[in-house]
């Protein structure tokens, strides 16, 4: 099968530090988050409260869905660095998916389109995620040429082939610029749509899900989808993610209300 790599590429700075390490505890332990040790995927700051991943990432393939906090981010998170930028991690307090996400339907459509959960962090004590990191801007139905996808993990080169919990030492993001194959459609439901794009980052495995798709306009980096996986189809690998649409921005609405509540 054809696999082009993307070009790997350093996100500026307005944006490496919105997006993070999200650890989720299906086991709902209430002890002390130990980050790296729980299903991995990435998020990123939409909002003071909120971040943005894949509903996928907190919900298991029967539908079960996460405790609203047992789900925790770390901004910025890359265990290469002895002083992380925010040396800390958020837990959440709600967890909110996209109601037409179906982890269990036969449709690609269903859980690939509407793969969207948005959870709202508690504060740290007077700080709020965003007073922290910031946020980023989203943009629904922008489209361009090239995307941007980022998101974890990403193994040093000297411990590729290292066990496990060696490569962990060297976990950390990778922002990788490909080029966007199209949106898909579906006439039954013009509302939603799948990225999809015709390369296939290195080493960026399933800790991606839940990750940004960013493209750049008027040299700012905005938020158009979540990162789904890697698909392949007619022999082409590629990345795939779900665009934002009308239902998701209405969640997102709904987070930050609960957020401001908080």
């Amino acid at each position: 099968m054809s696999t082009a790599r993307a070009e790997v590429i350093t996100p500026p700075d307005s944006v490496a530090h919105k997006v993070g390490y999200l650890a989720v505890d299906f086991n709902h332990d209430r002890g002390d988050a130990s980050i790296g040790r729980h299903d991995r995927c990435s998020a990123t700051v939409v909002a003071r409260d909120v971040i943005v991943t894949a509903a996928h990432c907190v919900q298991d393939e029967r539908g079960h869905q996460v405790a609203d906090d047992a789900v925790f981010f770390a901004p910025g998170w890359s265990s290469e660095r002895e002083n992380p930028p925010f040396d800390a991690h958020w837990r959440s307090s709600e967890v909110l998916v996209h109601p037409k996400y179906s982890p269990d339907s036969d449709s690609d459509w269903a859980h690939t389109a509407y793969d969207v959960a948005y959870i709202v962090l508690e504060p740290r004590g007077d700080q709020s995620i965003g007073d922290v990191a910031g946020w980023v801007p989203m943009s629904p139905g922008a489209e361009d040429d090239s995307i941007r996808i980022m998101g974890y993990p990403k193994y040093a080169p000297e411990v590729e082939e290292a066990e496990e919990d060696e490569a962990d030492s060297y976990y950390r993001p990778e922002t990788c610029e490909e080029t966007l194959a199209g949106v898909l459609r579906n006439e039954s439901d013009p509302e939603g749509g799948i990225l999809q794009a015709r390369n296939v980052c290195s080493n960026l495995g399933g800790g991606a899900s839940g990750g940004p798709i960013f493209i750049e306009s008027a040299n700012e980096w905005r938020l158009v989808g979540v990162n789904h996986g890697t698909y392949s189809t007619n022999g082409v690998n590629g990345t795939a993610g779900a665009a934002l649409d009308a239902t998701s921005l209405e969640l997102f609405e709904q987070a930050m209300d609960i957020g401001d509540e908080g």
